[in-house]
């Protein structure tokens, strides 16, 4: 196939970031077959987002397989490194940047797995994550690259006004480090630690205390934050545009005021990213998801609809083996009524008629999964975009449940909304043994009926007058003219 237009799509290394751009790749090329999508990644994530972007040609997309599952959207793997992401970013940083180069001059590449790629229009467009935001800038700045590069954002738009957005946390840094005499570092670090009684008023949410925004869990995390901070507000503010995996429906304030914040800059908003799937669909997520279907199957027989608890819990460290204490691990095994998995099917569980409550730390990819389902949810959320998301979906949207009780440190003192947090054993077992009796009573019926006219426009918005086809349209005419 001749193609006229190319799209490179540099996503982090993270399964959520990945599968939550191919929605978007998929309509994009469905839509235009005269589009090339390129994925550069690294590892494990050649085979996953094959398998991904296979199954979005089944069902009623199955005659397409052959076109856009081999040709169209293309999975290059440049490196077989499969380590942590600290890892990732100084070995991919060059190698990633040679590989552009020679797609910008329209040479052929070898995948690391020996499958030669013939030579190609060169990209019109490339699309790097917010989480590859040094990288970005390293594109934008060293002038190796010759094509334009945007921004491409998964995460929740309210984070992002908070990093970046006029007066915001980037903002506020370099001034502190200007008055102060300080390094930006030193700035950030002061502001990133702060947990004053400061209100904070991000366009589209309720207002917040900066403690409730921040994450006492984990170390890590917080120093990760800290050193985001300035890149992403830069690359933002650098790029030739943002593309956002996110929607009015879910976001309207957030997304709207970006719009008007970058002005003239490309901006546009092609979320949710997710499309409608049959059954085939959503069976053909994982072959060795059948045991979890079975136990589906199962309890729906016995209990009904909307009966299943749905938790995932990612451990620290993300180590599976430290997730439950043996106790518990080994009650929860030898119930009929449970099923623990290292991995599980989540949109297959989401789908499911017995599927009541998603108990979730609140992150972008699972609350729009679980929106686009219709399934209410128990919020736990402990850094990034999740407290952001957790005042989204309980305050303005009434459609979950965030727990309370279980914050610790400065993330006790009061809320904004009035609620002041004991943080005890007793508390917290009194709070969810009342969130679980409402989530499965009268209160969690009339959340899920919310959560359900979301779904509908959710999955509107992608038909052929909704509002992210008319998005989606209008960013092609205006990419390629």
């Amino acid at each position: 196939m001749a193609f006229k237009y190319h799209i490179v799509f540099v996503c982090a290394p993270s399964w959520s970031h990945c599968r939550h751009s191919v929605p978007i790749s998929f309509k994009i090329v469905k839509e235009r077959p005269d589009v090339l999508v390129t994925y550069p990644v690294v590892g494990k994530f050649k085979e996953r987002m094959d398998r991904e972007i296979e199954r979005y040609c089944t069902g009623k997309n199955r005659p397409l397989k052959d076109n856009i599952s081999n040709i169209t959207l293309r999975v290059v793997q440049i490196s077989e490194f499969d380590g942590d992401e600290v890892q990732y970013w100084v070995l991919t940083r060059n190698l990633l940047t040679e590989f552009l180069q020679k797609l910008c001059v329209c040479e052929p590449v070898t995948c690391s797995t020996g499958q030669a790629y013939p030579a190609v229009p060169k990209p019109n467009l490339c699309l790097v994550d917010f989480a590859l935001s040094p990288l970005g800038l390293d594109l934008i700045n060293d002038g190796k690259v010759d094509t334009p590069i945007w921004c491409w954002n998964a995460a929740s738009i309210f984070l992002i006004l908070y990093i970046a957005g006029p007066g915001y946390l980037a903002d506020e840094a370099k001034d502190l480090a200007q008055k102060e005499n300080k390094s930006i570092r030193e700035a950030i670090i002061e502001l990133a630690a702060s947990t004053s009684d400061k209100i904070i008023n991000i366009p589209g949410l309720p207002p917040a205390y900066v403690h409730e925004l921040r994450s006492e869990h984990n170390i890590a995390a917080r120093e990760l934050w800290r050193a985001s901070v300035i890149p992403v507000a830069d690359f933002i503010h650098q790029s030739d545009g943002l593309l956002m995996a996110n929607t009015p429906i879910l976001e309207g304030g957030g997304v709207n005021f970006t719009k008007e914040w970058l002005g003239s800059k490309k901006c546009y908003a092609l979320g949710p990213s997710m499309l409608p799937g049959d059954i085939e669909f959503y069976r053909e997520e994982y072959a060795g998801g059948q045991d979890v279907i079975t136990f589906l199957n199962k309890v729906y027989d016995s209990h009904g609809e909307h009966s299943l608890l749905y938790l995932f819990a990612m451990p620290h460290g993300n180590t599976y083996e430290n997730a439950l204490p043996l106790e518990l691990s080994s009650k929860l095994k030898s119930s009929e009524l449970s099923l623990v998995a290292k991995w599980t099917p989540q949109q297959t569980i989401l789908n499911h008629p017995v599927t009541g409550i998603f108990f979730t730390q609140a992150g972008q990819g699972s609350i729009t999964e679980s929106l686009f389902s219709g399934v209410p949810m128990i919020i736990w959320p402990l850094q990034v975009d999740q407290p952001y998301n957790a005042l989204n979906l309980t305050l303005n949207l009434k459609v979950a449940y965030q727990l309370l009780e279980v914050r610790i440190g400065d993330g006790l003192k009061p809320l904004y909304r009035g609620y002041e947090p004991k943080g005890t054993k007793e508390a917290i077992d009194t709070e969810f043994r009342q969130v679980l009796k409402d989530a499965f009573g009268v209160d969690g019926d009339t959340k899920r009926r919310v959560a359900l006219e979301i779904s509908k426009k959710l999955k509107e918005t992608w038909e052929e007058s909704g509002g992210a086809m008319i998005e989606l349209r209008r960013m092609l005419r205006e990419i390629f003219c």
